[in-house]
């Protein structure tokens, strides 16, 4: 679910909007189709939840990687974050006319609803964004997500829900004051990773992204420094340094390295930008294709293989590192 925002994103800027219907249709059903609202981080394509997880123990994986697993146990996860990625994935219906066909009544009482879903949720203790199996901790990426989804609804109920809007503003003004008093390290002069820790999240640099704060606020031009400093490795990013129930990160998670590209892009480092995009597209297989983790030591591609992520990520930095429209006209 919560790649779907990835990629619905970048249908849109690649212009692709049949494909972008069809796969808003599909989340519209899944959505439409939980009781309470309550979704599940992930689904099979044909939108049921049969995704039981085992391990084959006498099977050893790709390099001889253990353990083998089939299904997904992250398929039973608490995962807070999804319910502002869906609000995000679905707040262009409202807000971009060329989506107009798409809008209902029914859709709109559907985004409201997942939006005060995120806001109920917001600093919940969960597995998050990167699914750990240690104990669960409120994650800031979860809070920052909840905070989108009322931020964009209350963008939306501005023009169509008008009797809503201060209920949503006032939402997600609590949440970016919690997110800030909460989640700010001043000694690391960073944001972190879960509440009032000290754990760096490559996950933060979309904050930028998300328009949390401008991007000219110190606090976030501090936070790209210490999350490039810290996880960065061979030039690329490990997703964060904390045992996540398998050990320690030993490789980089391909997607991170795009949203540093899309970073340093929004705080006008474009230089950097582009550097980081020509050192990880370089990195493609002569079919143009990229997995989920990369290995700067061997280096080599690793884990899953193609990976959709990875593809998103590549796309959205492509446009970020691009010069505008202003300096080649």
């Amino acid at each position: 679910m919560r790649d779907s925002y990835y990629v619905l994103n970048a249908f849109g800027v690649l212009g692709q909007f049949e494909e972008r219907e069809q796969f808003v249709q599909y989340l519209l059903n899944v959505v439409g189709g939980a009781p309470n609202l309550d979704l599940a981080p992930l689904y099979r394509v044909d939108g049921s939840q049969n995704l039981d997880e085992s391990v084959l123990e006498n099977w050893a994986g790709y390099n001889g990687e253990r353990p083998v697993r089939i299904g997904n146990g992250a398929a039973l996860h608490s995962q807070n974050d999804i319910y502002g990625e869906m609000v995000l994935a679905l707040t262009p219906i409202f807000l971009d006319e060329r989506l107009s066909a798409e809008r209902s009544p029914a859709a709109l009482q559907l985004i409201e609803a997942l939006a005060r879903k995120a806001i109920s949720l917001t600093g919940v203790p969960d597995a998050g964004i990167w699914e750990y199996r240690t104990e669960w901790k409120p994650q800031t990426f979860s809070s920052l997500m909840c905070w989108a989804a009322a931020d964009r609804m209350a963008q939306i109920a501005d023009l169509h829900a008008p009797q809503h809007a201060a209920e949503f503003r006032s939402a997600a003004d609590k949440i970016h004051a919690d997110v800030i008093a909460r989640s700010w390290n001043e000694g690391r002069r960073s944001f972190v990773g879960h509440y009032n820790g000290d754990d760096l999240d490559a996950s933060l640099l979309q904050m930028l992204r998300l328009r949390f704060l401008p991007a000219s606020d110190p606090r976030l031009i501090s936070t790209v420094e210490a999350i490039y400093k810290d996880l960065s490795v061979g030039g690329w990013l490990q997703r964060y340094s904390l045992n996540d129930g398998f050990g320690k990160p030993s490789v980089a998670f391909v997607i991170c390295a795009f949203w540093l590209v899309e970073a340093f892009a929004a705080v006008g480092r474009r230089d950097e930008a582009r550097a980081v995009f020509d050192r990880t597209r370089a990195s493609l297989s002569r079919l143009g294709l990229l997995a989920e983790d990369y290995d700067p030591a061997e280096p080599r591609m690793w884990g899953n293989f193609p990976q959709t992520y990875s593809h998103v990520g590549l796309i959205n930095a492509a446009f970020a590192a691009s010069p505008q429209w202003t300096e080649v006209l």
